[in-house]
């Protein structure tokens, strides 16, 4: 036969037990003890002995509310008995007994049912838990720009307090000079010799030096005439450019320029590692331009009067020089006949521009008819002639090639004489 059924409730003042027959067995006991908020708790136990898990159900009398119930409790291996624990919390002080019902089915299908109770104390008078606060971990900072911290604990029964303010749990980032304070909460005391104040300091971070990278100044050489070079001047947070002990960060320099651009570091930073220091600069002088020139064309005045010949005017132009062949003409007024070629030629420092060769006829003047007077001279424009003969003209139609020097100009088929003034020295 198996064992009878057993239901046994402990309580504060003995126990109490019920026995009825059958092959499965239950027990229940409880516990009754005032809780911190000044009511009352019990804690049932209830008990499996058989090897059959079963499935329990319960209901409390006496008050507060029960937990922990409906639940399942295993077989047993027959090494004593499996149990679980429902706890009725919440009993006002002021009754006398609490009771649980139980009601038990087996996995086999059996069923049964047992009962406990217990004596309630008349009054209740909360107990206080020691406690022992445990102290701030603090971690001063081992690296630059890192701040230190200091980790507040989380302890039963105490708050951390930090400039008033429950900071239990938290972490606090540095720097800090204080005290955390503990303060107890109710239904606790701190342990014989506990600490209730924890002083705190934890030093500000070093502060890290910035890493810069000096930029290289771009260097831009002349590629124009006349336009000289340039070097653009970085700007880099961190650093001062110096050109002469100037500091011309964000500039433009203008060449020609030879010399170094010194890198100064301002404080707070620091240049990475293998960074240059002195940048080298080199900006050639610009080439000088020649200067544009027109040249303007020679006037040539063909003469409509008899014994007159035409003539061609050389103007005085600054950077430009006429020539006939090899021969230059000087700025002034020339007598035909001719019939040549001028052409301009640059001075130096200058370049021609728009149209540099003219061709020139001027034909023979024709006689005067008998009767006929020519036509005079202008008053004021006297006729100079060569200080020697000029070649002679050899026949209608034909020319021979001129000799300019000394005489200014001569024309193929006859002398070319400068008939106005000869303009000082040419441009």
């Amino acid at each position: 036969m198996r064992a009878a059924v057993a239901c046994a409730v402990a309580g504060t003042m003995g126990v109490v037990g019920a026995t009825s027959a059958s092959a499965h067995a239950t027990a229940v006991s409880g516990v009754a003890q005032c809780a911190v908020d000044g009511t009352i708790t019990v804690s049932w136990k209830i008990q499996n002995d058989y090897a059959v898990a079963v499935d329990v159900t319960g209901q409390a009398t006496g008050g507060g509310s029960l937990a922990g119930l409906p639940a399942q409790i295993a077989s047993t291996s027959g090494k004593g008995n499996t149990s679980i624990t429902a706890t009725q919390s919440g009993i006002p002080v002021g009754g006398s007994v609490a009771s649980l019902n139980v009601n038990g089915t087996w996995a086999d299908g059996f069923k049964a049912s047992a009962s406990g109770r217990v004596s309630l104390p008349g009054e209740c008078t909360p107990p206080e838990k020691a406690t022992t606060p445990v102290a701030p971990r603090i971690a001063q900072a081992d690296e630059c720009d890192v701040e230190g911290t200091v980790t507040v604990p989380s302890t039963e029964g105490v708050r951390y307090l930090w400039n008033g303010k429950d900071v239990s749990g938290e972490t606090l980032t540095g720097p800090l000079d204080g005290v955390v304070r503990v303060e107890v909460k109710d239904g606790f005391v701190l342990s014989e010799g506990a600490k209730s104040e924890f002083p705190v300091k934890v030093a500000p971070a070093a502060v890290c030096d910035t890493v810069v990278t000096p930029v290289v100044p771009q260097i831009t050489q002349s590629d124009k005439c006349d336009v000289e070079g340039a070097v653009t001047v970085p700007t880099t947070e961190g650093v001062h450019y110096l050109w002469d002990g100037k500091d011309v960060s964000g500039q433009t320099l203008t060449g020609p320029l030879k010399g170094v651009i010194k890198v100064e570091v301002q404080d707070g930073f620091e240049l990475v590692e293998g960074a240059k220091t002195e940048f080298p600069i080199d900006v050639a002088p610009a080439e000088v331009c020649d200067t544009l020139v027109t040249p303007v064309a020679p006037e040539i005045s063909q003469s409509d009067e008899c014994e007159v010949n035409g003539t061609v005017t050389i103007p005085e132009i600054e950077g430009v020089s006429y020539f006939v062949e090899d021969e230059e003409l000087e700025p002034g007024t020339y007598e035909g006949p001719a019939d040549v070629t001028i052409t301009a030629a640059a001075s130096e420092g200058y370049t021609l521009t728009g149209t540099s060769s003219w061709d020139v006829v001027l034909t023979e003047a024709q006689e005067c008819e008998e009767g006929s007077t020519p036509a005079p001279t202008p008053t004021g424009t006297p006729t100079p002639r060569p200080s020697y003969p000029p070649l002679a003209y050899t026949g209608a139609g034909d020319t021979l090639p001129l000799s300019l020097l000394a005489m200014g100009l001569l024309a193929l088929g006859g002398g070319v004489v400068m008939v106005a003034r000869r303009r000082g020295s040419r441009a």
